[in-house]
Formats: structure tokens, C-alpha cells, sequence
């Protein structure tokens, strides 16, 4: 099984270079970096690229460390359907990120089951692509156009995000319960075979952050799964893994280990140089993460 790391902004304090050590550090093989958002390129306009935000710089970075690169999309309704398309076209073309590449479908597209048709009948047909979405799909987004998105994605990266949860076993129930719901939806379009990779909270969320106990009991009930085939786990996000608050959490995704019989290949060494990158600065990302979660 492989652990995969999300990088939501390519702009973390330290070069590029060190910020690739990090992701060796904690034990992962790729990173899913944002790579569209809505209509465009997601650092291409001037905003981010005031921020020093550079994505061909951390893709290149990445790939130099022997680490496989996939790529995400934000999905978004405030811009027509065919710059959306296009813009994911461009970020495959410009990146050249491995399959299957990720569209985060979140509550934007909550009941926009024609534009969803459209969307998706747009895509690149040399491309794979996998499905990022809320944890309960028969409560939230429970007017996604599921059949539609999963027909056409090979690979479901479902959100076990147990926001506010203070229990290890309120943690391992809400696991349960969003994977048996996922299931479900899985078998109603007659998929079945395909496989999870889900997407474990390791970052903040208002006053709320998850306890390594909470991801154990977490884990432990995706590895007691026996409804579908489990690729791995994987983790959101990189930047707020590396908080100097975050020490706990950086130190749980390094050293866990998944064990499901089959011995994983190792993930590159990691070279030498600056590791960790534990910054300060940049403060409003975690209030920005907030609204886009």
C-alpha cells in the first residue's frame, strides 16, 4: 500500500528542493498537487505568483526526487463548463502529471447534474481520472452527479474527514460509515471492482485538528475493510503538516506503517539537505484552506 501526500498550495515557505526532502521524509511516494482551479491554471494568475507560488517548479522538483506526481481540479460553477475543460486539458498538457488525475467535486457542484454530464464528456480521453469528494455521499454532497462521475473515474478518494470529532471511536465509526456509503453508491452504478485510495485529515479545521489515536482507530477500520480494494491512504495537506503546531501529526504520517501483506517497494532516499520545513509565515493559508474544505 503507498502513502500520498496532498499539496494544495505550491508555495511553502523553503526552495522547492527541500520541500521534495519533506515529502521523502514522511515516507510518501507521490504527491497530488493543485493544479487547476475552475477556468485556469491554478498559480498562473498574478495573486499567486506575487506569493511565489510556482507549480512547474515543485513538478519538477518532485519528479528530480524519484517522487510520481499526480495532479488535482478544483471544480467550480462561476465559470463556463468549457473553461473548465480546458483548463484541466492545459494543467495535463503543461505538468504532464501520471494518472489517473483528480477532480475535486465538492459542494460547488452539488446539483449541476447537466453541467457535470458536460464536464466530463469534455475530458481528455488519454487521461485517467479519479474522484475527490465529501465523506457521506448520501448526505453531503448528496445531489453530486454520482452516477456521472463515477462511471468515468477509475479510482474514488473519498474525504474521511471527521471534522469536530473528539472520540477515537466517533473517528473509526464516521470511517465506516462514509466507506459502507461509498460502497453503496459504487454498487448502484455496477462498479464495483474499483479501487479507494481515501484522504486522511492531517491538517486544521477552525478550533478542530485530528489526534494520532483518532487516525489510528482511522486506519485500523480502512484496513479491517472488506467491501473494496484499498490502494493506500492519503494525507491533506503537506502545509499544514508542516506547522510548527503540527510536530505530532508530521511525526505519526512518517512513521506509519501499512501492512497488507504485501511488502511496498521503498520510497526513495531521501538526499541530503534541509528536511523539515516547519514554517510561520503565510498565515492566511489556514484561513483559506477553511472556506475551500
Amino acid at each position: 500500500m503507498r502513502k500520498v501526500v496532498w499539496v494544495h498550495h505550491p508555495w511553502i515557505d523553503g526552495k522547492p528542493d527541500d520541500v521534495a526532502r519533506t515529502v521523502l521524509d514522511l515516507k510518501c511516494d507521490t504527491v497530488i498537487m493543485k493544479m487547476s482551479d475552475g477556468g485556469s491554471l491554478y498559480a498562473e494568475s498574478l495573486y499567486r505568483k506575487a506569493r511565489g507560488e510556482n507549480t512547474e517548479a515543485y513538478v519538477k522538483a518532485f519528479k528530480a526526487a524519484g517522487l510520481h506526481v499526480r495532479g488535482f481540479h478544483w471544480g467550480r460553477v462561476d465559470v463556463s463548463v468549457g473553461s473548465e475543460i480546458s483548463a484541466i486539458a492545459k494543467a495535463i498538457e503543461r505538468y504532464k502529471p501520471e494518472p489517473p488525475f483528480c477532480l475535486n467535486m465538492e459542494a460547488n457542484y452539488n446539483g449541476q447534474i447537466r453541467r457535470a454530464d458536460d464536464l466530463m464528456a469534455g475530458l481528455r480521453p488519454d487521461m485517467q481520472y479519479s474522484l475527490s469528494s465529501g465523506r457521506f455521499p448520501y448526505v453531503f454532497p448528496a445531489s453530486l452527479n454520482w452516477p456521472t462521475f463515477l462511471n468515468v473515474c477509475t479510482l474514488v478518494e473519498q474525504q474521511i474527514y471527521f471534522y469536530g470529532v473528539r472520540t477515537v471511536a466517533g473517528a473509526k465509526s464516521q470511517t465506516f460509515t462514509s466507506m459502507e456509503q461509498y460502497d453503496r453508491k459504487y454498487r448502484e452504478i455496477h462498479h464495483p471492482e474499483d479501487p479507494y485510495l481515501p484522504a486522511l485529515p492531517t491538517h486544521k479545521w477552525r478550533d478542530w485538528k485530528p489526534t494520532p489515536d483518532q487516525l489510528d482507530a482511522c486506519v485500523e477500520s480502512l484496513m479491517s475493510w472488506s467491501g473494496k480494494t484499498i490502494e493506500g491512504v492519503s494525507f491533506f495537506v503537506l502545509e499544514h503538516l508542516t506547522l510548527p503546531d503540527m510536530t505530532e501529526l508530521y511525526d505519526w504520517v512518517r512513521d506509519l506503517k501499512l501492512d497488507d501483506g504485501v511488502e511496498p517497494p521503498p520510497p526513495p532516499p531521501v538526499p541530503k539537505g534541509k528536511v523539515l520545513v516547519r514554517h510561520t509565515s503565510n498565515v492566511d493559508m489556514a484561513v483559506e484552506l477553511d472556506d475551500s474544505l
